[in-house]
């Protein structure tokens, strides 16, 4: 799969993130935190590392088959919350390929989770918001193990 060039990370792509990254501008999920950084990049962040490397790997999958964001490359990030004491947080994410927001259409959805479980991932949640457009194409956004799971084909 050929990636973006700035879904490579760097070094200083992690530095940068700790400063750009400001919870108040996150969209929040279950378990995974968005951060856009552009236009056509994001950020997807974890607290657990596992829940990361899980939705890393469906994203990926997915995305081979034209049926998820391209993913970028993973990464650690430790934040310090100068507020609380200085408390250091630390984040697991991947960059990602940012999809826009879609009218939810029942028979596309549909035909998207019927594809994945061809490539096997059994996906669970189909709710609208789990759903995006990247060009002329409706992908799945959510990849969370709370979502979707891999199954033998």
């Amino acid at each position: 799969m050929e990636f973006h060039p700035t879904l490579r990370r760097s070094d200083q792509l992690e530095r940068e993130l700790v400063y750009l990254i400001q919870p108040k501008t996150w969209r929040w999920g279950c378990v995974c935190h968005f951060f856009a950084l552009n236009e056509k990049i994001g950020v997807k962040l974890f607290q657990r590392k596992d829940d990361r490397n899980h939705s890393w790997r469906m994203q990926s999958l997915a995305a081979e088959h034209k049926l998820g964001p391209e993913t970028g490359d993973k990464f650690t990030i430790k934040q310090v919350d100068f507020h609380a004491s200085f408390k250091v947080e630390t984040w697991h994410g991947f960059l990602t390929q940012r999809a826009k927001c879609i009218e939810y259409q029942r028979r596309v959805v549909d035909r998207i989770v019927e594809k994945l479980k061809e490539i096997g991932i059994q996906y669970t949640d189909s709710y609208k918001a789990n759903f995006g457009k990247i060009g002329n194409r409706i992908v799945v956004i959510d990849f969370g193990a709370e979502s979707c799971h891999r199954i033998r084909v």
